[in-house]
């Protein structure tokens, strides 16, 4: 029988959102495919977590801190900082303990460490953006690591 490719799914609440259905959703087509063993990343406990659990997934707690909604400011900068520092040790740790094929990032308090992670790790990133994103700082940095080794793929679904 062939090893089934592992798939961190990362979302950033741990209670139930528009996305959070989705990445729930895509999990559950990826374990139906036979192909892949999808594993989860949260920020927390919740009822998003409990639900995750319910549906037989595992769980692995990296927290990240609340930003401001729409435009940020430097308290948002500065936690952005802190949260870049501790996620990379977290994810590390995750990454060696999983030994993913591949990372969904579902939010995006998590899309630039995702794709600055995976880019570290040589991990294909999917990005799953739901989001509008208003303030030019954020558009900024989202661009700037857009640019960094994004190949589009097309999606293989069951």
């Amino acid at each position: 029988m062939t090893e089934l490719k592992k798939v961190l799914v990362w979302e950033v609440l741990s209670i139930f959102g528009g996305g959070q259905y989705v990445s729930l959703q895509a999990a559950e087509a990826l374990r139906y495919s036979g192909e892949f063993a999808p594993e989860f990343i949260l920020p927390g406990e919740g009822p998003y977590t409990d639900a995750v659990r319910e549906k037989g997934f595992p769980v692995h707690i990296l927290p990240l801190s609340t930003y401001s909604l729409g435009a940020k400011g430097p308290r948002d900068m500065l936690r952005f900082v802190r949260d870049a520092a501790r996620s990379f040790f977290r994810f590390r740790a995750i990454r060696k303990q999983v030994k993913p094929h591949a990372l969904y990032v579902g939010g995006p308090r998590a899309l630039i460490f995702g794709a600055l992670w995976g880019q570290l790790s040589r991990l294909p990133v999917v990005w799953h953006l739901h989001h509008l994103f208003t303030d030019n700082r954020t558009l900024w940095a989202l661009r700037q690591v857009g640019r960094q080794g994004v190949r589009p793929r097309p999606l293989r679904w069951p």
